[in-house]
């Protein structure tokens, strides 16, 4: 009796989603390396290939997710994180994720809401109690802000952008002598930030400290050059944007 060596439909299927997967995690790699590189297009449409053909593996939706939001297409990056956690609703990077989006969109409330479901689902999520401060910061809540950013401090004591964010809420309360420690100790972190100088300026001159003010944000301008554009219009130096020194150094062509 000769063997019988067809396969039956089943085992065709099977062998037919193995491959299937096979494939799309070799999509799924190209995309990390395209990502690596910073080529973030084409790590979108390599993950979406590889979607294609896994459409359950949750992990190619999150990165995804990631990719759409170093390009700043937001809303197409909620939509993958919401497919994330609507799969993995214990998956604290994905709530935080989620809730870097809505910040950088402007949905506050909603921020906060997903910064602390990632917290509740990891308690030591020191980035995500920075950014729920940041996010209180941006509904005048400076109080929750400072406690959310201190509580970020004690799980992770050498941040020096918290050390920035506690700062800044600090300044908004006008707490200057605790806002100026804070950005001094964030510089010495990290001394080429030109965030936390240009924050330091906004407190000494708060403070009436003009040429510390002007020094503060002149190392900014040397470290950011954008900030210089920036100050033209940020609310924070509207009290003293049309003084002589400080329309000088807007002036000043950069180093």
């Amino acid at each position: 009796m000769a063997e019988d060596t067809t396969r039956s439909p089943e085992s065709s299927e099977e062998i037919s989603e193995e491959s299937k997967l096979r494939m799309a995690q070799r999509y799924a790699n190209r995309a990390r390396r395209y990502a690596e590189q910073g080529n973030f297009e084409a790590a979108i449409e390599a993950y979406r290939n590889a979607i294609a053909l896994a459409p359950l593996a949750i992990e190619f939706y999150f990165e995804l997710g990631n990719c759409y939001s170093a390009l700043g297409r937001h809303e197409l990056a909620i939509a993958m994180y919401e497919a994330v956690i609507e799969q993995r609703s214990d998956w604290a990077e994905a709530y935080y994720n989620l809730g870097n989006s809505y910040l950088q969109t402007e949905q506050y409330e909603k921020a906060v809401q997903m910064y602390q479901q990632a917290i509740e689902r990891n308690a030591e999520f020191a980035e995500a109690y920075d950014n729920l401060g940041c996010a209180y910061n941006r509904l005048g809540r400076y109080d929750e802000a400072v406690t959310n950013h201190q509580r970020a401090l004690e799980i992770n004591p050498q941040s020096a952008p918290t050390y920035d964010n506690l700062g800044y809420a600090y300044f908004k309360m006008g707490q200057l002598e605790k806002a100026q420690e804070a950005h001094r100790r964030s510089i010495e972190l990290n001394p080429n930030d030109g965030n936390a100088y240009y924050n330091l300026g906004l407190v000494l001159m708060a403070s009436g400290d003009l040429s510390g003010a002007i020094e503060s944000f002149r190392n900014a301008f040397q470290r950011e050059p954008q900030l210089r554009e920036f100050a033209a219009l940020d609310p924070d130096t509207e009290p003293f944007r049309t003084t002589p020194e400080f329309q000088a150094l807007l002036q000043e062509k950069g180093e």
